[in-house]
């Protein structure tokens, strides 16, 4: 009998639910996708998943005006109390001879009990339950008196709050506690639906605070909080591109974010200078030599393996860098060649690069002010007196790299007077070893006529001087030119170091570990071994003299090294990192 329908194929249908179950799951995938975009990149409730993920701008910097001109700003995921525990714990002796506290709990607990006793509220009861990820200051003026110092400011402090219910219980109960300790009312009052606390007293002590939002604000007066209000609907530094791109830079892992403009920069070099009494001289300002050419700075701390480690991102405008400038700092990125010729033990080591570009540099600035008479005038008397013209025999011929250091020895000044196993080396390459050799020649010879007794010595390719005190004998300065370099350390054995080759610094284990914990591609600046150090001091010190550096020694005794590297300047944009190691426990 034939029938309408044949029989299904069980193993047809089974493959139909398996593909529908497929496709449904495929559209649940694909919907999920979707939200999670609106979520992270429209942000519908400001949420700020990308700039946490990308380390962008902090959501309390949409408090902050656009033009703010100097920011601080805390990532309190990356500075959690097991973190600052890490740093701190070395250091736990010190602190708590100092503090009476030893970990940061006790520091909280101290904090909290004075905080209880004057305002009736604690930071682990009131504040941990509603505080989000980040904290931030933004300084929107900074007035300074005639002598430099601080005299007023415009300041907003912007608070996430993870919890708002919580965040508004606390503020209730925080203007109620300073109401009673204070004796002083709370006015409240309303701005775009935010309402505000203002402090009732004399103005120049007034405290205004409100939640905004995901923020709790904290300002001096209303008309403060009312500006940072408006920034969170309107233009921000948060919105800002200039500072979005700088911070960017900055690693994603940073506990602390500090922002500042040049203009703000400027104002600080300016009343710093002004503390000082006066200009450095007639037409010459610290401003005009600190700010050349940047536009804004941003810098950072994090907490690390290592130990802290701090980076600064500084950003120029090409157009306003001289020649001299944009080449001075275009040789920043070159990798150092005189680590290797410096000693493996070496304890402190500097390295930068064309003091040539530098003198120069020195010279424009003062060409600008009255002062250049003085300075060239200043030369032509040093020629006369010593043979030779630093301006015209021996800065043009120091074109190359160039460092300075601590080195363990047992002779020189500082081995003979102090006691202390230390003498010092510094090089400075040249391309033309053969002219410098003739500016130091001449100049021995002009301190010969002059009755002071050189000691020659020959060395390699060419002859070195030592200068010693003619009373004890004492070696005071060795100087001569070998291996393309000028040459100058506390004797002449630590030349000879150099010019018939010694173990290096290069080839130190400890030296080359420092600079695997830098960024790819950092150069170094400087280096320092803390801990060698402080031994040869202890070494050569005694009775009281070692109890009063044992005293200062215990605030840096963790630290076993601390180090700088930078790089040239690249895009408009120079970094340097400085890490400080503290061996964990």
């Amino acid at each position: 009998m034939n029938t309408m329908f044949a029989r299904e194929n069980p193993k047809r249908t089974r493959n139909m639910a398996i593909g529908g179950g497929g496709l449904a799951l495929l559209l649940l995938i694909c919907c999920c996708c979707v939200a999670l975009i609106v979520v992270v990149f429209v942000d519908p409730f400001q949420l700020n998943f990308l700039d946490r993920i990308l380390g962008g701008p902090e959501s309390v910097a949409q408090a902050m005006p656009a033009d703010t001109g100097l920011y601080l700003g805390v990532n309190v995921v990356n500075a959690t109390p097991d973190k600052i525990s890490r740093l701190i714990k070395p250091f736990a002796k010190v602190i708590k001879e100092q503090t009476g506290s030893e970990t940061s709990d006790d520091l909280l607990k101290e904090l909290d009990k004075t905080l209880d006793d004057q305002l009736g509220l604690t930071i682990t009861d009131d504040v941990m339950p509603w505080i989000g990820q980040y904290i931030g200051i933004g300084f929107l003026d900074i007035e300074f008196s005639s002598y430099g110092s601080i005299e007023d400011g415009r300041v907003i402090v912007a608070i996430e709050a993870r919890d708002k219910k919580k965040a508004d219980e606390f503020l209730i109960k925080l203007q109620e506690g300073a109401a009673r300790a204070s004796g002083d009312d709370f006015i409240t009052t309303e701005y775009q639906g935010v309402t505000i606390f203002i402090h009732d007293t004399d103005p120049s002590a007034q405290t205004a605070f409100c939640r905004s939002g995901s923020l709790v604000l904290f300002a001096r007066n209303e008309i403060d909080l009312q500006v940072a209000i408006d920034a969170q609907k309107g233009d921000s530094l948060a919105k800002s591109k200039s500072y979005g791109n700088i911070v960017k830079m900055l690693p994603r892992e940073r506990a602390v974010t500090f922002y500042m403009t040049s203009a703000q920069a400027e104002d600080v070099i300016n009343a710093l200078e002004r503390s000082m009494g006066s200009a450095v001289a007639p037409g010459f300002s610290l401003s005009t030599t600190q700010l050349s050419g940047w536009s804004e700075t941003a810098m950072s701390v994090s907490i690390v393996d290592a130990g802290l480690q701090l980076d600064s991102v500084m950003v120029y405008d090409l157009a306003e860098l001289s020649e001299t400038q944009r080449a001075m700092m275009e040789s920043a990125g070159a990798a150092p060649q005189t680590d290797s010729l410096f000693p493996q033990g070496t304890l402190v080591y500097l390295v930068g690069h064309r003091l040539d570009l530098g003198w120069q540099m020195a010279r424009s600035m003062l060409a600008e002010s009255a002062t250049m008479a003085d300075f060239d005038e200043a030369m032509q008397m040093f020629e006369s007196q010593y043979g030779v013209n630093p301006d015209t025999d021996l800065f043009p011929y120091l074109n190359g790299e160039f460092a300075m250091g601590l080195i363990p020895a047992s002779e020189g000044i500082m081995a003979e007077q102090s006691h202390v196993n230390l003498g010092f080396l510094a090089l400075a390459k040249t391309s033309d070893a053969g002219a410098l050799m003739n500016t130091v020649d001449g100049l021995s010879s002009k301190l010969t006529e002059m009755g002071m007794t050189l000691e020659s010595s020959p060395m390699g390719d060419g002859s070195f001087y030592l200068f010693a005190d003619p009373y004890s004998g004492i070696p005071m300065l060795a100087y001569g030119v070998g291996k393309d370099h000028l040459m100058m350390g506390s004797d002449l054995s630590v030349l000879s170091g150099v010019v018939n080759g010694q173990p290096s610094l290069a080839q130190s284990d400890r030296y080359r570990q420092v600079w695997k914990a830098f960024p790819s591609g950092t150069q170094p600046v400087m280096y320092v071994d803390v801990g060698g150090l402080l031994g040869v001091f202890r070494e050569g010190l005694t009775d009281y003299s070692l109890e009063s550096f044992n005293e200062f020694a215990q605030f840096v005794e963790p630290i076993q090294y601390l180090a700088v590297g930078g790089t040239a300047l690249k895009n408009n944009v120079a970094r340097s990192t400085m890490i400080v190691f503290i061996p964990g426990e």
